[in-house]
């Protein structure tokens, strides 16, 4: 299971500043997990940053204004930080992700792309070598997502596995199986499911099932 990460997004200094850009988010999209922590570090010298979502509040992320950077001298003298506040994400986003600017600089424009998580986790004391015996479960079974909302899977196990929505439709979501100790590309199912939900095996062994709720 990939544990939650802080991953920086970097405000560095353009060489051609205007009044309503001064600097650029790096990366951008920044691509993360749900729960990892992401912060901004203020790189510009110039000015304060104030990232916010498109269309949303000026402080729904970052509380106040990154401060602009001091000198490596002035900086230990007043104990002040360049970063921002951690914002970390409940669910995941569509492939295009959630744009965001800068609530003191219109121009200033990036994107985050955040992925949902279903675990592939062994089954102690499973027999191994036959594909009509279980290997392993899906965690969780029946995790529930918005139409378009990206999510992957982690394989925890010591075999490869791969989720399809049936052994006719092995090619369906992936192109191979995910090996053990990997994760797969990021996919997203495009229409709402039932109530019930969009069941799916692992065509190595169709005897692992799960079930996924698009709404």
């Amino acid at each position: 299971m990939p544990q939650p990460q802080e991953l920086p997004i970097d405000i560095n200094p353009i060489s051609n500043p205007t009044p309503s850009q001064t600097a650029q988010f790096v990366p951008s999209p920044q691509t993360a997990m749900v729960n990892d922590l992401i912060f901004w570090r203020n790189n510009d010298t110039r000015a304060a940053h104030k990232p916010m979502p498109v269309g949303g509040a000026k402080d729904a992320w970052v509380k106040t204004p990154i401060a602009a950077k001091l000198s490596d001298q002035e900086a230990p003298l007043c104990g002040c930080t360049a970063s921002s506040n951690t914002v970390s994400f409940g669910s995941g986003t569509t492939p295009q992700g959630t744009p965001y600017t800068c609530a003191l600089d219109a121009n200033e424009r990036g994107t985050l792309v955040v992925k949902n998580n279903i675990n592939i986790n062994s089954i102690p004391g499973a027999k191994t070598g036959d594909p009509q015996v279980a290997q392993a479960a899906f965690a969780p079974p029946k995790p529930t997502f918005q139409v378009n909302e990206l999510f992957i899977w982690s394989n925890n196990d010591v075999v490869a596995h791969w989720p399809a929505p049936s052994l006719s439709q092995k090619t369906a979501w992936l192109t191979q199986e995910i090996k053990a100790g990997q994760t797969s590309p990021a996919i997203s199912i495009k229409q709402a499911t039932g109530t019930g939900g969009q069941a799916y095996i692992c065509a190595n062994h169709p005897n692992e099932t799960g079930t996924i709720v698009v709404k």
